[in-house]
């Protein structure tokens, strides 16, 4: 009994801790300054001015009051310890691991589906940007919008008001996470209509148009207010890379998301291109870890290509294509927000739309034999394993946090010496000219500017980046020795 029931799950919470159990030894870097600056309570009118959705606070353009303000607050009542964070963040991974299995049950598809679904979601790589770094919104606004698509399904089964309101409510809490889960309106529309015309017996009979149009209608009505602020009042964040192209390079926007959904590693968006042209530095730099991945990579594609083949006929009853479909569209609908971004494409944006890939994986699993489901798995595993530890060397988050945690340690260690200034310079030395990046202007981006310095040492000193600045009152740092090279 104790094998049936709790295998998968002591499975899925070994493999997860195999891979991730490094994030909670890192600190803070970048933006995760920012927001602790902005972030840190002062009094109750502060506080809830996050919530305030008629105006920026602070000059932060992104509404995300539960899952940036009021998460980072927590940490200034943890002594500005990056931990208790982290172990809220992987909380909310298996927390977000538990609604997806739910998710896949109440469709009314197998406990095993559900289970391969979670293992490949939690042992996926691309976790990792939403594990290393505290300053991403995903598991929030992922939890509240599966919440709120689990909980319609519940209502329309059994009919009881309580799970509507709270499906409402949870919408709204989705909203105030991240911009992103503008889509909850329309997963729930593709939902309807799976449950609908996959013919879920349970819940057949109860949708209809004007059902949908009934339920659905105070979901667009909170939609269409939250767009109205947003749009005329509060803003949406602006820059570089927040261009908008509709253009059909949105299909190697798709590729890119998809191909990091198996696995492959974030960084070859970098190497690869135009075209299929690799940057022979990849493998030149690289090869310890690309040849194992290009090697299991292509025992991945292999068998997933015997499987579609060898089970091929399964995938047209009416149950399979309806299955597979909801899936693709939950893939797609989920990413609408940052497809047409072709200069903004990050792994972590795949936190909601990887559900629907998983279950498309895992439903193909479920058709093939379990030798063969079982060789699957363990090539996801080791090859999602190489392709963490290739980005931890190499990812600006991982990166960026080491460099950040030494500076920390020396202002901690030299304290006594920063008494006596009233200005600091982070300065490059001659033999740092041939470097393609300056280690000052490193240090400004990892401690996001003045932020670390108002979260830490608020009006102690004021802190310059560069030798631009040097000055006979100045104390000097050398920056390069913060950035491990």
């Amino acid at each position: 009994m104790f094998k049936r029931k709790y295998f998968w799950s002591l499975i899925i919470v070994i493999s997860t801790l195999i891979l991730f159990y490094p994030s909670f030894n890192y600190f803070y870097t970048n933006d995760d300054f920012f927001v602790l600056n902005i972030s840190k309570p002062s009094t109750l009118g502060n506080f809830l001015s996050y919530f305030d959705i008629t105006r920026a606070h602070q000059g932060f353009t992104h509404f995300r009051p539960l899952t940036t303000q009021v998460f980072f607050t927590l940490a200034w009542l943890f002594n500005l310890s990056p931990i208790p964070l982290r172990i809220i963040m992987f909380a909310a991974f298996l927390i977000t691991g538990y609604l997806i299995y739910k998710l896949v049950t109440e469709l009314g598809l197998t406990r095993k589906m559900a289970n391969m679904s979670v293992f490949l979601y939690m042992t996926s790589a691309t976790n990792f940007g939403r594990l290393y770094s505290l300053s991403t919104q995903e598991f929030g606004y992922t939890i509240f919008v599966l919440l709120s698509v689990i909980l319609l399904i519940k209502y329309l089964k059994q009919n009881h008001p309580i799970t509507y309101y709270l499906s409402l409510i949870t919408f709204i809490l989705a909203l105030a996470s991240k911009e992103t889960a503008i889509v909850t309106p329309f997963l729930l529309l593709i939902t309807f209509i799976y449950l609908k015309y996959a013919k879920k017996p349970e819940v057949e009979r109860k949708l209809s148009l004007s059902t949908a149009l009934k339920l659905m209608f105070p979901y667009f009505l909170l939609l269409a207010a939250y767009l109205y602020f947003r749009i005329f009042h509060y803003g949406f964040a602006s820059g570089d890379s927040y261009i908008w192209d509709f253009s059909p390079r949105v299909v190697n926007t798709i590729f890119w998301y998809g191909s990091w959904s198996l696995n492959v590693p974030e960084m070859l968006v970098d190497f690869i291109g135009p075209g299929f042209h690799i940057n022979p530095n990849l493998f030149k730099f690289w090869s310890d870890y690309m040849i194992p991945i290009c090697i299991l990579f292509i025992i991945e594609i292999t068998l997933l290509v015997y499987m579609l083949v060898t089970n091929f006929k399964k995938f047209f009853t009416h149950n399979s294509l309806f299955t597979i479909l909801y899936s693709a569209f939950f893939f797609l609908v989920s990413l609408t927000p940052v497809l047409f971004l072709p200069l903004h494409k990050f792994t972590f944006y795949l936190t909601l739309p990887l559900v629907g890939f998983v279950i498309v994986i895992a439903f193909l699993l479920s058709t093939s034999s379990q030798l063969q489901s079982a060789i699957y798995l363990i090539v996801w595993f080791f090859l999602s394993f190489i392709t963490l530890n290739l980005t931890s060397e190499t990812n600006w988050i991982t990166q960026g946090e080491k460099t950040a945690k030494r500076v920390n340690a020396y202002f901690q260690n030299n304290g006594d010496i920063f008494t006596k200034y009233d200005k600091i310079v982070f300065i490059d030395t001659p033999e740092d000219l041939d470097l393609p990046w300056k280690p000052s202007q490193i240090i400004r981006t990892t401690l996001s500017d003045q932020n670390y310095f108002y979260v830490y040492y608020p009006g102690n000193f004021r802190v310059y980046y560069g030798n631009d600045y040097v000055s006979a009152d100045a104390y000097e740092i050398k920056a390069r020795q913060f950035i491990g090279y």
